[in-house]
């Protein structure tokens, strides 16, 4: 368990009440997700934001990650202004810093348009010179293929 030694000197109860949850609703997404991963970020006053992030290993279950994120952030401190717990199969962090990239981590929201088909799929049709460019290439490849045997052949019989 790593942490930040400065304490939470203003609103403990209310960083608590913050941290946790977070932390907590990130583990549920997390669990969900392909990618075994969520971050988070949320006002914890007018000038500070805490910033939370949560991970799996790829080969944890839904139930395994969801499980192994609960255990570490029970274990997280409440009265510090960061800490961090790192498993093996899972971590949590948590800071009153970005200590990751908000735009890199954010996934970007589907946009539901449902008016708009899809658009329909087109299928090239054979272009009118495309079958005597095959037989030009299929002449071009086996011509020389023959010419070469002919002269294998006529080396061994002379």
């Amino acid at each position: 368990i790593l942490y930040n030694t400065k304490n939470v000197t203003s609103n403990q109860i209310g960083f608590s009440d913050l941290v946790l949850p977070t932390l907590s609703q990130a583990a549920i997404e997390a669990s969900r997700n392909f990618r075994k991963f969520d971050a988070r970020k949320v006002n914890f006053t007018a000038l500070e934001s805490v910033y939370g992030l949560v991970q799996c290993t790829p080969d944890l279950t839904t139930r395994d990650c969801l499980s192994c994120l609960q255990a570490i952030n029970n274990k997280l401190p409440d009265d510090k202004i960061g800490g961090r717990v790192n498993v093996p199969s899972c971590n949590s962090r948590f800071e009153l810093y970005a200590f990751y990239n908000d735009s890199a981590v954010r996934t970007p929201q589907p946009q539901l348009d449902s008016d708009s088909p899809p658009p329909p799929i087109s299928i090239p049709s054979p272009r009118p010179g495309k079958r005597r460019n095959s037989s030009v290439m299929i002449i071009a490849v086996v011509v020389p293929i023959i010419v070469l045997l002919l002269l294998f052949v006529a080396v061994f019989i002379v």
